[in-house]
């Protein structure tokens, strides 16, 4: 089954014996059901370059920095792209941000761009044969640049744009940087010399598992007599609760 994308909603409940409800909950869900903890990936590009429409229109870049700009006609472009291969089908989705480094820049919108092909290569691309008409028409995300350096992070599930079943497919996602009018940003590639400011995907997942097959953990006899205790005592509670609300009988 593949990794899809989940958004968890919480409701809150009130009512008479709520308290002893949730404190049976909570017995419950640690001393009965055994549920793994949510995994994290930090995953680094297997290919990051940059293209421009004037210097060295022709050719590929691969230098420790990535280059975005959209001034007086000239335009540069970032592409990344990550491997997928990490994460394992039986788990969902819960958040994945990109998170930069901005070396050199101020006063820019900086965009993320999902981009539907990963057949380019860092050593061979150029402006001419670019995936820019696979992108998407809307970002995923932009962040204000308002000074440098600092690290800037993305979030790629804001607008639940990234088709994530199409990428976990192929195991690959390819993304697109760019800035908005006037903007001109140097980010920090996989090249660079600090490994801390290497563009990173980072990934939380959690076990998408029916929960028919969670698997029921043995409870010792006292810890089963405490558990009976509290949910007979949550009853009285709610009955005390109804008698409560009953209307009272004449002369009482």
């Amino acid at each position: 089954m593949p990794v899809s994308l989940k958004r968890r909603k919480l409701k809150r409940q009130s009512g008479p014996g709520c308290s002893l409800c949730r404190l049976f909950g909570v017995f419950a869900g640690i001393l009965v059901w055994s549920t793994a903890d949510a995994s994290r990936y930090s995953i680094h590009p297997v290919d990051d370059t940059y293209v421009s429409n004037i210097t060295g229109a022709g050719k590929n870049y691969g230098v420790n920095y990535l280059y975005v700009s959209n001034t007086s006609g000239f335009l540069a472009y970032a592409y990344l792209k990550f491997p997928l291969d990490q994460l394992a089908e039986n788990e969902e989705i819960d958040t994945a941000t990109l998170e930069m480094h901005a070396l050199y820049g101020f006063l820019s919108t900086i965009n993320v761009y999902y981009v539907a092909f990963d057949g380019w290569n860092e050593k061979t691309i150029t402006w001419y044969d670019q995936p820019a008409d696979y992108a998407a028409p809307a970002p995923l995300d932009s962040v204000y640049l308002n000074s440098a350096p600092r690290n800037i992070e993305f979030d790629l599930l804001r607008d639940l744009q990234w088709p994530i079943a199409l990428d976990l497919e192929d195991r690959f996602l390819s993304l697109m940087v760019s800035v908005d009018s006037r903007g001109e940003v140097f980010l920090a590639s996989k090249e660079i010399f600090t490994e801390s400011w290497v563009p990173t995907l980072n990934i939380t997942t959690s076990p998408n598992e029916p929960i028919d097959d969670l698997t029921p953990t043995p409870v010792p006899s006292s810890l089963a007599l405490i558990l009976s205790g509290l949910w007979a005592l949550r009853g009285s509670a709610w009955l005390l609760a109804r008698k409560r609300q009953l209307p009272k009988a004449a002369g009482s």
